[in-house]
């Protein structure tokens, strides 16, 4: 019986030395090699061939953490120029290129050089990060060298704060300042003197409308807090006034993209919180009711702040929700106001399960079925907040919007934000290969089935940002200091340029929706917001590299795709962009819709995304649909 046995297992000795002398990669995918080191298989597709460079011999399969390592070292390092052109065809016996590694993973680190030629870290789910990634890529790729620092967008270089690190005013300060509130009545080291002059500087940022070179508004009264505000480390007095004004120091900083001191200081809040025991229930004799309600107010504000700015520094959260047992605030009177709220902290807990899933960014992560899985998951948590949103802050149902409301526009913005970052790495993944011509086969799964699916959804949440946007716009309140309008036009932007690159059907019309987002940003700018004008710049930037780039051979023969985009429609027309900074804004009411309006699969996404149909979608994912590439 065992003589049968080891019969059966043995092998013909001419295929024993044919099937040694593949490396791992084309034995794992039953293909034929040639056995050189690198083979021509690997080198043709621009993958790392997996054999022993010293004997020629091939060496044992590598684990898939190792795979993964060399995959994301590729990552870091400067990008081999590539030939515009299209890539080199398979022969129709080659099998599927092996699993996708997500190169935005949380362990394929990258960096980028800034003017003063030091490494800065391109975090995971940062949307700046991904602009800089994006932008290195196509402009290696194009020009054969590297992308120059200068004139970029870098962490706190579009403002001179005149801060000069020194715990004391500087002789530069206004006289004026200092003498606010006059001191018959009030000492100006107290917490509060300090709270009320961050207040003004931001009330000081929300009325002027210009900058005077590159010092912001507001910039002497926020110097002159922080030089008053005493050692976060040392401080042992009142901890929850103190968390108060770390949160107005981080969200002025982040204003003016300052992104990495507003993480440091929302940091020592949320710590402070956390000492002070904010995060729990706040029950006991010694806690007054008053006490408990002004505690969890600061905390969720902590929360809300410190899980957008480590979202935007693409980093990881730095408290679990599980640890968090906080009730939420009442408003006696102000049931809207507790709903807002409540909706905020739902997205926000999305938000930090989009980043720290470790599928998706986390260690290790593959586009497969683990990532789909993730994916699906996702957009189910984003349903569970979808039904609650619409039926509390519903869009205007109108073609163009008119009529949104400020926290409406803000909270269904912050929704389809959550969206385009859990869709958003197989986008870049199929960009990278339309851009590196590294696997055509990559490409063509883009147009059917769940992943030309998921690219829309990410598309399809890109354009109804915009649209609420451009209605924001419409009625004069879009948001010209306060980041967050700016931020979700570049996320809007940077997908309706990437889009069309790996398949044209995608989106109708791009040029379009373009000229929608240029127009918001303009509007951003005529408010002298100088961080916007490099965010476009740098955008101009990338379309023009892209409006050059060949198109695939297959579009360019006519021929026709296995679907067409959701989309139907056009962005509706608004005012016309403005061109001069600074200058003050200019209102105008030429906003005029088109007849078309936006909808996708029947949905119309002015009554907003229903949980039902992301549910719908979610489950409609299949897990297999990757497993080709």
């Amino acid at each position: 019986m065992d003589k049968q046995r080891r019969v059966r297992k043995r092998v013909p000795r001419a295929l024993a030395d044919a099937s040694s002398k593949r490396c791992a990669r084309c034995r794992r995918q039953k293909v034929k090699c040639n056995g050189s080191f690198p083979c021509s298989r690997c080198t043709r597709r621009q993958v790392e061939c997996q054999g022993d460079p010293r004997s020629g011999a091939i060496s044992a399969e590598q684990p898939s953490a190792h795979r993964h390592a060399a995959s994301c070292s590729r990552q870091g390092n400067p990008r081999l120029p590539v030939e515009l052109g299209l890539p080199e065809a398979f022969s129709p016996g080659e099998s599927p290129a092996p699993p996708l590694t997500n190169p935005l993973a949380i362990d394929c680190s990258s960096y980028s050089l800034d003017t003063n030629g030091r490494p800065v870290h391109l975090g995971t789910s940062s949307t700046w990060s991904f602009g800089r990634r994006v932008l290195r890529m196509t402009y290696e790729a194009a020009m054969h060298a590297p992308l120059p620092s200068e004139n970029l967008l870098f962490d706190g270089t579009c403002y001179d704060l005149g801060w000069d690190e020194k715990r004391h005013p500087s002789s530069q300060v206004d006289l004026e300042v200092v003498a606010l509130p006059s001191p018959d009545y009030a000492h100006p080291s107290g917490l509060w003197y300090i709270h009320y002059l961050l207040i003004l500087a931001f009330g000081k940022a929300f009325v002027v409308q210009t900058s005077r070179g590159r010092k912001p508004p507001g910039a002497d009264l926020f110097r002159l807090a922080m030089s008053l505000l005493p050692p976060a480390h040392m401080f042992v007095a009142d901890a929850i006034h103190m968390v108060q004004i770390l949160c107005c120091a981080a969200l002025y900083l982040q204003c003016l993209d300052f992104r990495g001191p507003a993480y440091r200081i929302i940091g020592q809040a949320l710590r402070l919180a956390l000492q002070g025991g904010l995060h729990t229930e706040m029950h006991g004799q010694d806690v007054s009711d008053a006490h408990a309600q002004r505690s969890h107010r600061v905390w969720w504000t902590v929360y809300i702040l410190d899980r957008q700015m480590s979202s935007l520094m693409g980093v990881p959260m730095a408290i679990s929700d599980d640890a968090i047992n906080a009730p939420l605030p009442t408003f006696p009177g102000e049931p809207r106001k507790s709903m807002t709220l409540e909706i905020q902290i739902k997205l926000s807990r999305v938000l930090a399960r989009i980043v720290e899933n470790t599928a998706v960014y986390g260690a290790d992560g593959r586009l497969d079925k683990q990532f789909l899985s993730s994916t699906k998951d996702a957009l189910k948590n984003i349903a569970g907040v979808a039904d609650h949103l619409n039926g509390s802050f519903a869009l205007p149902n109108n073609a163009v919007m008119r009529g949104i409301s400020r926290v409406s526009a803000s909270l269904h913005l912050m929704q389809h934000q959550c969206i385009v970052l859990t869709t958003r790495p197989l986008l870049y993944n199929l960009f990278e290969s339309r851009i590196g011509g590294s696997d055509p086969s990559l490409i063509r799964t883009a147009r059917s089935g769940s992943v030309r699916n998921l690219l829309l959804i990410c598309i399809d949440s890109a354009q109804q940002m915009l649209t609420i946007l451009a209605s924001l716009q419409s009625q004069d309140i879009l948001e010209g200091f306060l980041r967050f309008d700016l931020d979700a036009t570049f996320a809007a932007h940077l997908t309706l340029l990437m889009a069309p690159t790996i398949d044209p059907t995608l989106i109708k019309n791009q040029s379009i929706w373009l000229k929608r987002c240029y127009s918001v940003l303009e509007y951003i700018i005529s408010c002298g917001n100088m961080v916007a004008v490099q965010v476009k710049s740098e955008l101009r930037h990338l379309e023009d590299i892209l409006s050059r780039w060949p198109m695939d051979d297959e579009f360019n023969q006519g021929e026709a795709p296995q679907q067409q985009s959701s989309r139907s429609s056009l962005p509706p027309e608004g005012p016309s962009p403005k061109s001069a900074l600074p200058q003050p804004m200019i209102v105008q009411n030429n906003f005029q819709p088109l007849e078309d309006t936006l909808q996708m699969e029947g949905l119309w996404w002015q009554e907003g995304l229903s949980s039902e149909y992301l549910i719908n979608f979610a489950n409609s994912i299949d897990l297999d649909s990757l497993d080709i590439l």
